[in-house]
């Protein structure tokens, strides 16, 4: 009989706590809530096990939704669970985080892999195919010309990286502008304010480096070394009489006057297609592409970077909104492209490219110490 008390006791108290627990928390943590995703899945399933959703945008309004029908609050912890393959062609592949769409200490959002050694892959790009073999070894395709599309610099053939048709590296006699003309060093530095560009800039190369009768001459770029920094430029004009190229776009006080041998090479170049790298025609958006010895494009997973952001966080620290306890587990991005068009307005040679203003993953009043993790995940944009 006194062992009986004792249990009854001791169950008294148990439901004392948890009544106690229940009325002293705001929120009684529920069992996760798990959703799938798959490549060939169907946004108008339910996103079980079953019957997958197809693109992780569905699976985020699924997030936003369950809040929003629980308060504004996660009722437990949420599992995305991805299938394997490339997540890719989405209709918005930027998939922006808000503080809707936001986790908690108790409540985290965990998007990850199903099987971790076949990870998925999100891809800020779209496949190419319909490729054609146009002369030996070059195989091309029409890409379709959508308004605003941007050039791309990179091209992914089964995940590895291609390069843009260039020449080889070569040294400059020396980098000037227009305006200025010859000078020292010294003068160089006195007469042009660092925060002021040159209204043309220009290259006076080697003999015989450069050609003035490119493909399309002003779709080709110049990538220059130079003090401790590298700029990219589009080229205006090449004169073979002078040797000099000059660029659309100015150069700034980084240049380091008559200093010569520095190193640059052209990119975008159609005559210098070679195996390994494409060309991109900007005017009829053909894409060339040289194929490696043995590989056929038709045969090739191939992508096309499109998207500058693959994955934004957008809170606000001023006000304590925060985008909190989003973690990626063994989840790769991957084919994410950069934007220069802008910059090319002015100037692209920022130390650290700091004319940049995006990325693959982009944070911003984000709590990433606590809440963004990547766990055995890659970024696999250049």
């Amino acid at each position: 009989r006194e062992h009986r008390g004792r249990d009854e006791c001791t169950v008294l108290m148990a439901v004392v706590l948890a009544y106690l627990l229940l009325i002293c928390t705001d929120t009684v943590i529920s069992a996760t809530t798990t959703y799938f995703v798959s490549p060939i899945g169907s946004n108008d399933n339910d996103g079980s096990a079953k019957y997958p959703w197809a693109t992780i945008s569905r699976a985020m309004q699924g997030i936003k939704q369950l809040k929003q029908s629980h308060g504004g609050k996660l009722p437990g912890p949420v599992d995305i669970m991805l299938q394997p393959g490339t997540y890719y062609g989405d209709s918005n592949m930027e998939l922006q985080f808000g503080p809707d769409i936001s986790g908690a200490a108790e409540t985290p959002i965990t998007f990850q892999s199903v099987d971790r050694n076949k990870k998925a892959t999100i891809a800020g790009g779209e496949s190419v195919g319909g490729w054609e073999e146009t002369s030996e070894g070059v195989w091309t395709v029409d890409l379709p010309s959508a308004s605003g599309q941007k050039p791309f610099y990179q091209l992914w053939m089964n995940g590895s990286r291609r390069e843009l048709a260039h020449t080889p590296v070569m040294t400059y006699q020396r980098i000037g502008d227009k305006e200025l003309g010859p000078r020292d060093y010294n003068s160089y530095y006195t007469k042009l304010k660092p925060d002021v560009p040159n209204e043309e800039g220009y290259i006076v190369f080697q003999p015989g480096q450069v050609m003035s009768d490119y493909h399309d001459l002003q779709a080709v770029q110049a990538v220059v070394y130079h003090s401790w920094t590298a700029s990219i430029h589009q080229v205006k004009a090449v004169y073979s009489a002078n040797n000099t190229m000059y660029f659309q776009n100015p150069t700034t006080s980084r240049f380091s006057g008559e200093a010569s041998g520095n190193r640059f090479y052209l990119q975008n170049v159609f005559e210098m297609l070679k195996p390994g790298t494409f060309y991109l025609d900007r005017k009829t958006w053909k894409l060339s592409y040289h194929a490696l010895p043995g590989e056929d494009p038709r045969n090739v997973l191939t992508v096309m970077p499109t998207t500058m952001q693959i994955l934004v966080a957008m809170g606000n620290a001023s006000n304590g909104s925060y985008v909190d306890y989003i973690n990626w587990k063994d989840v790769n991005f991957a084919y994410s492209t950069m934007e220069t068009e802008s910059c090319f307005a002015g100037t692209c040679d920022g130390q650290s490219a700091d004319f940049l203003r995006t990325a693959a993953i982009n944070l911003l009043g984000a709590r990433c110490s606590q809440s963004y993790s990547q766990s055995n995940s890659r970024v696999q944009s250049f």
